[in-house]
């Protein structure tokens, strides 16, 4: 997705991105939104871990703070 998001940057066309990849590069209009009605369909994201493992104490913090983490980005719950 690098390579497409250079081409891009260069001039070489439009592409579907996604937006955690291409905000600051919207915010700071060295990319334009070319369809703003239109976009890609949502895609989840997963934190996974082994079976039936009890989550250390390490890892549920990390859980933790990503889930605030995400929550403060302007592009998690972009439309």
């Amino acid at each position: 997705m690098n390579v497409t998001l250079n081409l891009v940057k260069a001039g070489a066309g439009i592409a579907l991105l996604p937006m955690s990849m291409v905000h600051r590069e919207l915010q700071n209009g060295d990319l334009k939104l070319v369809l703003p009605l239109w976009s890609g369909m949502p895609r989840d994201i997963y934190l996974l871990w082994p079976n039936k493992r009890v989550l250390s104490a390490r890892a549920k913090r990390f859980r933790d703070e990503l889930i605030v983490f995400l929550h403060t980005q302007k592009w998690f719950n972009a439309t």
